[in-house]
């Protein structure tokens, strides 16, 4: 059977092969609604520039925000989650002001991405827009993948780093071209296991612990940090990176201006100054970078947030005509609600989590409730 062929047959196998979602239509025009969200079970709830997704219910992708982020084949904007049209089903999805993501199943690995396509950030050898995933041109597979500003980067199979879309910051190092449609390998020789991109910067871990960051104000060559503790999980924002330690120590380094690094200040240190351990006795689970704030989920189940919160992205019902600044981590608190967080996602003006219930929450703007599509504090996604 050809490629071709069997894409027909997932395609055409009943949607009961996703699981109980039966709320969600083949053409991915209706999302969950405040009448069937126990039939969605979220595993991964990301915020991205401007627009959400989310991973339920075994792979299927839904996203909600902005018209032609959604993958749904339309420009029409949506508060609530509508179904990413397509049979792909997914194991990971990053985003920023676009799309991408790797399939697991028959196709496990492969790469695909949708949205706003300029200087060529899908990777699909085009540079037009996609209403609908679209395929990265390369046979490679991918272990990991990450949305920048206006490009991607993700790890090959064989450990190998890519990256496409643009390199007016030097996000595709000595590529020749202001632009690259099709993924470019970066680094020759050596092997990485991590990859994340936020606005124009992206950094790596390598197999041996070592943090590299370029394009920004990292320039066109490899830069490792230096004295950078030994990650086990590592999340990159638009001018600013933290990661976890294996016992749950938080540390950042990068752009303060808001407080985005949590460690009490707002003090401005050089490009590639060591990271800083975020100011609390707190150990978390896990972290995300957000534009100019981060998020992460503390050994029992709480969210904290720090730095910008102009559209409440910190979450702590903090209500205010000003834009706010906390450089040190404060509670984001659900309404009325007892909830054990296990993962978290910030992005751009929103921030996301999902429970170990496998229900969704989102807050600021763009919560995916179209009850309540701006909140200072967490609502539940769908709602």
């Amino acid at each position: 059977m050809s490629r071709g062929q069997r894409w027909i047959a997932v395609w055409a196998l009943p949607l009961s092969f996703y699981g109980c979602f039966e709320s969600v239509t083949a053409g991915g025009t209706t999302g969950p609604g405040s009448g069937n969200q126990s039939s969605v079970t979220f595993r991964q709830a990301l915020a991205g520039n401007t627009h959400g997704c989310a991973l339920v219910n075994g792979g299927v992708a839904l996203c909600w925000g902005s018209g032609g982020d959604l993958g749904d084949g339309t420009l029409t904007e949506s508060e609530s989650p509508v179904r990413v049209q397509g049979p792909q089903i997914f194991e990971k999805l990053d985003l920023s002001s676009h799309s991408c993501g790797i399939t697991t199943g028959l196709f496990g690995g492969q790469g695909w991405c949708w949205g706003e396509n300029t200087s060529g950030r899908l990777g699909d050898g085009t540079s037009e827009a996609r209403l609908i995933p679209t395929a990265i041109d390369t046979p490679l597979s991918f272990l990991d993948i990450t949305a920048g500003g206006v490009h991607s980067c993700a790890i090959s199979t064989d450990e190998e780093l890519y990256c496409w879309g643009s390199n007016g910051f030097q996000q595709l190092l000595a590529h020749p071209d202001t632009f690259s449609v099709s993924p470019v390998a970066l680094a020759d020789g050596t092997k990485f296991k991590r990859v994340d991109a936020g606005g124009l910067q992206t950094c790596a871990i390598d197999l041996a612990d070592g943090v590299h960051c370029w394009g920004g104000g990292w320039g066109g060559t490899l830069q490792q940090v230096a004295s950078t503790p030994v990650f086990d999980r590592f999340s990159v924002g638009e001018r600013h990176a933290c990661g976890l330690t294996a016992d749950g120590e938080a540390f950042c380094f990068g752009e303060n201006t808001e407080g985005q690094l949590g460690d009490g200040t707002f003090d401005q240190d050089p490009l590639g100054s060591p990271p800083v351990a975020v100011a609390t006795e707190l150990r978390f689970l896990d972290i995300s970078a957000g534009s100019l704030h981060t998020c992460a989920i503390t050994m029992d189940g709480e969210a904290y947030c720090w730095g910008g919160d102009g559209l409440g992205q910190l979450g702590d019902g903090r209500v205010t005509n000003e834009p706010g600044k906390k450089n040190l981590p404060s509670l984001a608190t659900p309404d009325n609600s007892f909830v054990d967080f296990v993962t978290i996602s910030a992005g751009r003006f929103s921030s996301c989590a999902v429970t170990d219930r496998q229900t969704g929450y989102c807050w600021g703007f763009g919560t995916g409730s179209a009850a309540q599509p701006f909140s200072h504090t967490p609502v539940q996604i769908g709602s």
